[in-house]
């Protein structure tokens, strides 16, 4: 089975700055703002898991959860039934809750 490295477009709530992350190198997304906020994350099991965010992977942008254990982080969960072309449009889908919740 071939692994996949993905990458993850962290993404506060609201109007806060799109980051992207891959690799462990972060980068703001041109076009949206560059302020920017703590993720907050939740313990569950031995693992912490964060807020909703703006994912990527090579189908494109959505909404999910990702995790972190032991220093290394990593998709969760995909939580919009949508993919999205663009981090904005996927980051306005977040913002006005217009787009199908996937529960996990």
């Amino acid at each position: 089975m071939m692994m996949m490295k993905t990458a993850s477009v962290v993404m506060p709530p609201c109007n806060d700055a799109v980051i992207l992350n891959i690799g462990g190198a972060r980068a703001n997304v041109q076009g949206i703002s560059t302020k920017s906020k703590t993720m907050k994350w939740k313990k569950v099991d031995d693992i912490e898991v964060s807020e909703l965010q703006i994912m990527k992977s090579a189908a494109g942008y959505y909404i999910g959860k990702s995790y972190r254990e032991s220093g290394f982080e990593g998709p969760y969960s995909r939580n919009s039934e949508e993919y999205f072309k663009t981090p904005a449009e996927a980051h306005n889908a977040l913002r006005t809750k217009n787009y199908t919740y996937k529960e996990f």
